[in-house]
């Protein structure tokens, strides 16, 4: 086959848009699958092609920024962020790169800031233009309709671990007001926004932004990467928040070791249980010092996403 054609994915699990250059993508499962602890960590491959290394590297490194990648969580951030460091387009990027640069901070999300806001504007206009056409009662009504509009509707999203908080009011139809974390966007433009898709201008720059409507998240996907925004509900019942000083499984998986008893005094970064999943160990520790209350599981107990490991008070 032709190496320096496009070839996109036909399973849906990465699509690319608006790269330039040859990118090959290699998946071998589709939205449809699960992915359970026992299967190989590398469930797609992504190639890039050109006439030397630092071009196919920043070409890779766009073709990831730019995926969209539904249903799990990857080392897309960290791929991109290694692919465009200085030292690795200088040809340093030999098996200890990692010990050299801080993964946690290669690996910390691409979108942040502006481009975060707008991305997490997006997901809320497009649930609401959802919700909309899913209201067959008063589907000539403006969202938030209020007699005397005072105050915006709200939705707030979990990304990756921070609290992202939206605020929007339509008057006539027209999108008036929009503020992300209480900061309001500025030289606005809604010019169309559906379940699939939003159309916006932010401060001057008009951006097409592509949305995926989930079981229980929103994709957004746009120039500038891509973003997972979970909704959180507005109302929690007491008993389905989580205590303070749970820790959490973020992927299922099997535990293979249990470090600490309840009572035990810990300091930050101690090990507290250990995870086998994808044929990797992953190391739950601690974010704080204090002592355990307690610890549910024990070894060989297979655990699921957001199952509670341990809990520390501090």
């Amino acid at each position: 086959e032709d190496p320096t054609q496009d070839y996109l994915p036909s399973t849906g699990l990465l699509r690319a848009f608006a790269v330039p250059g040859p990118v090959r993508v290699d998946a071998a499962i589709d939205r449809a699958g699960e992915v359970s602890q026992y299967y190989d960590p590398m469930i797609a491959k992504v190639v890039a092609h050109a006439p030397d290394r630092s071009t196919a590297a920043r070409t890779l490194a766009t073709a990831l920024r730019r995926a969209t990648i539904d249903g799990i969580r990857s080392n897309r951030e960290l791929l991109v962020r290694v692919l465009t460091h200085p030292e690795y387009l200088a040809g340093h990027g030999d098996s200890d790169f990692l010990e050299r640069h801080d993964a946690a901070e290669l690996g910390r999300p691409l979108l942040e800031g502006e481009h975060l806001a707008v991305h997490a504007a997006a997901a809320a206009l497009a649930l609401q233009a959802d919700q909309r056409l899913a209201d067959p009662h008063t589907p000539g009504v403006t969202s938030g309709f209020r007699n005397v509009p005072i105050a915006p509707q709200r939705i707030s999203f979990d990304h990756e671990g921070n609290t992202v908080e939206v605020a929007y009011r339509f008057d006539s139809g027209s999108l008036v007001e929009l503020a992300v974390d209480g900061e309001a966007l500025s030289e606005l433009t809604l010019w169309s926004a559906t379940p699939s898709s939003v159309d916006l201008t932010v401060g001057g720059l008009r951006r097409h932004l592509a949305v995926d409507l989930l079981e229980d998240r929103v994709v957004v996907s746009g120039p500038d990467g891509s973003a997972d925004l979970r909704p959180l509900p507005r109302f929690v019942e007491p008993g389905d928040a989580v205590e303070p000083g749970s820790l959490v499984a973020a992927m299922p998986g099997t535990v293979v070791a249990v470090r600490v008893s309840e009572g035990d005094a810990v300091a930050a970064g101690d090990t507290l249980v250990v995870l086998e999943a994808m044929k990797m160990e992953l190391a739950v520790t601690a974010p704080m010092a204090g002592t355990v209350t307690t610890v549910p599981v024990r070894e060989g107990d297979v655990v699921t996403t957001g199952q509670i490991l341990a809990v520390v008070e501090e």
